[in-house]
């Protein structure tokens, strides 16, 4: 099985940041009279490899799973994180906290700005050096990342559960065995637009940039859906991915087997078959905010901008909710067989 463990102060018996362990999905408590059922449990042969229940007061005390990635990229070797984006990450609490059993990562408009010229802040976290997981023969064929959780619709926000390579302490983000982004790939298990009506699962893969290659696909939420509590899934075999709302699929994509045509591929040094996705993969969890060069983050083909934002002094929604991401749990499983269809790869 092909899985970074979790530091040891983190680990509990098979669960990590989990105390008590949760019980088995089939038993778990209905969720508030404002969201959807949540979907059946995952069939049988599925066992529980990871979860965080944020059953605690601080989601980044020490030991923890997650470790907050702050400022503006630039540490990271990706300026504006990549989307000229117009806002730093921090970990105080009021950008990530843990409420009533919930992570909630909170966007704020600052005055005076945090950083010259980002005068917003918002947080953004990740499993790296910590847990990363990816599918290989054995107990853990295949692997499967779910999270139940919501956003506040609001114009320019673009939250996101997604999967970056594991690499070593320091390296820029998304550089991996293969390269730099997107060469060692890039797995998004949720993405949302400003209406968080339109959500969207994603590989990247390919050439390093701008070489990148994209395979996606997209679903709708109802306006009245928008905003509500929803379970997010990617089930990932070697050769296959496939994407899940609400237990219901959307969204699948193939390995090229090698071929730079019809599925997933990278042209790094020592890429196989299945490259980029045989290899380890750490969890992140972010609300970006302001980017003028995103799809995510525009209105009628145009980018939100600033001034737009700062009408809205404190990001609150029309309701006057703030601008929140809020988690749930999210929780990893391992089977010990893949899909038939995925020892087949065609064109996805």
């Amino acid at each position: 099985m092909t899985v970074q463990r979790p530091i040891e102060s983190c680990r509990r018996g098979p669960l990590c940041c989990s105390s008590p362990p949760p019980e088995p999905l089939a038993e778990s408590p209905a969720p508030p009279p404002e969201s959807p059922p949540l979907p059946l449990p995952p069939s049988h042969e599925w066992q529980l490899l990871w979860a965080d229940e944020f059953d605690r007061a601080d989601p980044l005390r020490p030991g923890s799973c997650w470790e907050a990635q702050l400022g503006d990229g630039t540490a990271y070797d990706c300026p504006c994180w990549g989307n000229n984006e117009r806002r730093s990450y921090t970990a105080r609490p009021g950008n990530v906290r843990i409420e009533d059993g919930q992570l909630v990562i909170e966007a704020r408009w600052e005055d005076p700005p945090a950083l010259p010229g980002q005068p917003y802040t918002s947080a953004r976290i990740r499993t790296a050096g910590r847990f990363s997981v990816c599918p290989s023969p054995g107990s853990a064929a295949s692997v499967r990342v779910e999270a139940r959780l919501r956003c506040t619709p609001g114009p320019g926000l673009w939250p996101a559960l997604w999967m970056l390579p594991e690499t070593a302490a320091g390296a820029a983000s998304g550089h991996g065995e293969y390269g730099s982004w997107a060469a060692s790939g890039e797995l998004d298990v949720m993405e949302m637009m400003n209406s968080m009506q339109q959500v969207i699962g994603s590989i990247h893969f390919g050439q390093r940039w701008p070489g990148i290659q994209c395979l996606s696909g997209h679903t709708y939420l109802t306006p009245e859906q928008a905003g509500q509590f929803h379970v997010f899934a990617v089930e990932w075999d070697r050769t296959q991915m496939r994407w899940f709302l609400d237990g219901q699929q959307y969204f699948e994509a193939r390995s090229g087997g090698g071929s730079q045509g019809g599925g997933w591929w990278s042209g790094g040094p020592g890429a196989g078959a299945n490259s980029p996705f045989d290899r380890p993969f750490h969890l992140l969890l972010n609300l970006a905010l302001g980017s003028e060069a995103s799809e995510f983050t525009t209105e009628g083909g145009v980018g939100i901008t600033e001034a737009q934002l700062q009408v809205r002094e404190r990001l609150a929604d029309p309701a006057g909710n703030p601008a929140q991401l809020v988690v749930d749990w999210v929780r990893v499983y391992q089977s010990a067989e893949a899909s038939p269809a995925a020892e087949a790869p065609s064109s996805g």
